[in-house]
């Protein structure tokens, strides 16, 4: 749980936030240790489903062997979604091909943990996840952006907060920096 993958620190935010707001869909942005945890949870509290979107084929089929392994394979998919250009404004930008979520609504918690910025040409490669997604996310969802402490994911919370501005931040201290996001008013 270090490196690329999410640290202790994260992961028990995590389990906090899937027993406090027990959610019906979760939607991850890159998948791992998170997805088995996230899934994990989910059994816990006797609800909810979890759909994580993975950029690299060989990066969906461990979790996913992971997930039948713990027999969770019912509670959580992963889902080979390559890096697709999408125009957002002035801009073109690398994201997750979406086609997969079309079948999934609402959104109860999106997880942005992902695309891997390694290797990665551009910068601020997780700023999509917000506009694409908004509009499927439930009235008291919540936004969840690991991460936060790095220089472009500071960035991308900066853009995210002045495009919507009707977001309340809670910054959670943890090693790698555990950025909430609500609409104002939606505590939990």
């Amino acid at each position: 749980m270090r490196a690329a993958a999410i640290s202790p620190d994260f992961a028990t935010n995590l389990v906090t936030l899937i027993r406090r707001h027990r959610p019906g869909l979760i939607v991850e942005a890159g998948s791992g240790v998170s997805t088995l945890i996230a899934a994990s949870c989910l059994r816990e509290v006797g609800q909810g489903r979890i759909l994580s979107l993975e950029q690299e084929e060989r990066y969906a089929r461990l979790p996913t062997e992971y997930l039948e392994d713990h027999g969770l394979a019912d509670v959580a998919r992963v889902v080979h979604a390559p890096l697709r250009s999408v125009a957002l404004g002035p801009r073109t930008w690398e994201w997750y091909d979406t086609t997969a979520l079309a079948k999934f609504a609402p959104i109860d918690v999106l997880i942005v943990d992902g695309p891997l910025q390694h290797g990665q040409a551009r910068r601020l490669v997780r700023y999509p996840a917000l506009p694409l997604i908004v509009e499927t996310l439930s009235p008291g969802a919540v936004v969840v952006l690991d991460d936060g402490s790095r220089e472009d994911e500071a960035i991308v919370l900066g853009r995210w907060l002045h495009e919507f501005v009707a977001l309340d931040v809670e910054r959670i201290p943890s090693e790698k920096g555990t950025v909430v996001l609500r609409r104002n008013g939606c505590r939990g």
